[in-house]
């Protein structure tokens, strides 16, 4: 169940993380053209395998994002577990669900949610 949020998580911050604007458009557009567009896991992928060869400002931003991903678990992890365990993860199904009942969401996980990525 914590894998899922993570791994949930993860992938949609990730696609934002490697969309094709932003810090990682030109490392995107150089390793992973051939990415059909859309396929968010392929993409994901993709960066992955070029891990090494990404401008440090795409990794800088990548590693920010991972961060970002880490205080959503930790903060939403209860949340979680209350409101969307039944929910399967995989293609932001879980975030949907966290955002569909913000209402009932703990503090620590609205501000989670929402708080942007820090930028150094």
């Amino acid at each position: 169940m914590q894998k899922s949020l993570l791994l949930a998580v993860a992938a949609v911050l990730s696609v934002t993380a490697i969309s094709a604007k932003g810090e990682c458009r030109a490392d995107r557009e150089k390793f992973c053209a051939n990415v059909i567009k859309g396929n968010h896991k392929g993409l994901w992928q993709c960066m992955k395998e070029h891990e090494n060869e990404l401008s440090e400002q795409c990794k800088n931003h990548i590693a920010q994002v991972r961060e970002k991903s880490r205080d959503i678990k930790k903060a939403c992890k209860a949340d979680y577990k209350k409101l969307c365990k039944q929910v399967k993860s995989g293609e932001g199904r879980i975030i949907k669900c966290l955002k569909e009942n913000e209402a009932q969401l703990s503090e620590g996980c609205k501000g989670a949610l929402s708080a942007p990525a820090k930028v150094e």
